[in-house]
């Protein structure tokens, strides 16, 4: 079983990337509070329709639930030889749960409005050499 459930929030304001077929995929991350003193911060992915509407829902501040599924990502470092590895989320359904600037889950004056339900995507696996970088 590989299931991940988060809620956290962005770092930063999310990439969003499209292929030449269309296809969208979104990268950020996200902080999550652990204690007073503690965080710990997570790199996520989202694809296709999920990519979007983070894209457009979601900046830096904005709290999100993830749930989701980890992924290794390994490779050979070119420079040292070494070879590396990586973690990822890969988000396939989020809901938006605020973001800084509301109060209450209510918007402040000038915020965009926020969808209310849940966004989800079936499970896929993209063809990596689709990649764009």
């Amino acid at each position: 079983m590989n299931t991940v459930n988060l809620i956290g929030r962005l770092t930063a304001d999310p990439e969003v990337r499209y292929f030449e077929s269309g296809k969208a995929i979104a990268t950020f991350s996200i902080a999550i509070t652990r204690t007073r003193d503690e965080s710990d911060f997570f790199d996520v992915q989202a694809w296709e329709k999920t990519a979007e509407v983070i894209a457009q829902y979601c900046k830096k501040g904005s709290q999100i639930g993830i749930e989701g599924r980890l992924k290794q990502e390994r490779w050979k470092d070119r420079d040292s030889g070494n070879n590396r590895s990586k973690v990822l989320v890969i988000a396939t359904r989020i809901e938006l749960l605020g973001a800084k600037d509301t109060a209450a889950g209510v918007p402040v004056s000038g915020s965009a409005p926020r969808p209310t339900a849940a966004v989800s995507q079936p499970d896929i696996e993209p063809n990596c050499d689709d990649f764009p970088f």
